[in-house]
């Protein structure tokens, strides 16, 4: 699961905040790639939610919980 693409909607955001007082002209494209961005990150999110109702599930089934830490530098 790779995470969501966000260049288009920072770029967005960016220049929203840049103009003040002005309105903002964008072209189709700008705002169909910042739409398939969005849907991008509502996957990305119903993704996450299903893994959490996974490990949700297999929490309530298992009596034991073990946590193992590996790391060289604490």
């Amino acid at each position: 699961m790779r995470p969501p693409r966000t260049f288009h909607i920072r770029e967005f955001i960016n220049r929203s905040e840049n103009i003040s007082g002005q309105g903002l002209l964008f072209q189709k494209e700008n705002i169909l790639n910042i739409a398939k961005e969005l849907a991008d990150i509502l996957a990305y999110t119903l993704e996450l939610e299903n893994q959490i109702q996974d490990l949700e599930q297999k929490i309530e089934q298992n009596e034991v919980i073990s946590v193992e830490i590996i790391s060289e530098n604490f």
